[in-house]
This record gives C-alpha cells, sequence and structure tokens, in this order.
C-alpha cells in the first residue's frame, strides 16, 4: 500500500463543499482541516502511487474552488 499526504488550499467560499465532496471519495482515508496557509490535509491509500496521482490529478484538482495543491509522500 501507498500512503500520501494532499495540502490542499481553497476559495473560502467554497470551503464546505470541497469537503464534502473529497471526504466520500475513494481511497481517502481522512481530511482534517488546517489553521495554517492551507485549508486541508488529506490522506490518501491506494494500491500503487499511479492510483493516488490519477486521483489527485483527475479527481481533486477538478474540483471547484480548488486554489493549490502540494503532494507528500514518503518511500515504504
Amino acid at each position: 500500500m501507498t500512503v500520501c499526504y494532499l495540502l490542499l488550499n481553497t476559495n473560502s467560499k467554497l470551503e464546505h463543499s470541497v469537503y464534502n465532496k473529497i471526504q466520500n471519495m475513494e481511497n481517502i482515508e481522512s481530511i482534517d482541516p488546517l489553521f495554517s496557509e492551507w485549508k486541508f490535509i488529506i490522506k490518501i491509500k491506494a494500491k500503487t502511487f499511479e492510483i493516488i496521482e490519477d486521483k489527485i490529478v483527475n479527481e481533486i484538482k477538478k474540483i471547484d474552488g480548488i486554489i493549490d495543491t502540494k503532494l507528500l509522500t514518503g518511500m515504504n
């Protein structure tokens, strides 16, 4: 299993909408609010890094209201 963390910044008016769309997505282990320059930290767990990459590029980044992302990965 591969685990990555995604820092996410959103338009303030769309925070709740973004949160609601992400929380029920497949491979999302958790989404937690942050009180910093980033709005959320998301834990993504999947069989391969390619699955995580696809989820971020083709699903998460396409959600209306997302301003910026930063992916944190580690090696097993």
